[in-house]
């Protein structure tokens, strides 16, 4: 499949990543609303629904790839990446178990995990320092 233009695909990412990111924040308020701020709930609920959206949509795209890579773009990179960059991170590490590099997906997850978390502390210490 020929990728699509830059123009187009700028476009369609940027207009599914402002619909991501208003769902996100939706989802979050609301599930906030209901279970309040001790525990976060809401990204909880956020980053497993937006893994199962990818799912369907990384799936339904394969089973039809007529629809073409510009809404492909628009409903992953995009949508789904303004809701949750998790599920981004979900899609790639099953599709690196299925290509049969299980060894290289369990050293994605854990530099993922072990470098976010990193960054998050590291960047609050630096915060500190400011």
């Amino acid at each position: 499949m020929t990728p699509p233009s830059t123009l187009p695909a700028l476009a369609a990412v940027f207009l599914g990543g402002g619909a991501g990111s208003v769902m996100r924040y939706l989802v979050g308020r609301f599930g906030t609303t209901l279970t309040g701020p001790s525990f976060p709930a809401a990204t909880l609920a956020i980053n497993v629904s937006g893994s199962l959206l990818m799912g369907i949509l990384a799936g339904w795209l394969m089973a039809h790839p007529r629809i073409g890579p510009t809404v492909g773009l628009l409903l992953t990179t995009g949508m789904m990446g303004g809701y949750t960059t998790y599920s981004t991170f979900a899609l790639d590490t099953a599709m690196l178990v299925n290509r049969g590099s299980s060894s290289l997906a369990a050293f994605y997850v854990a530099g993922t995990l072990a470098g976010g978390l990193a960054g998050v502390f590291g960047g609050l210490g630096l915060a500190r320092l400011a």
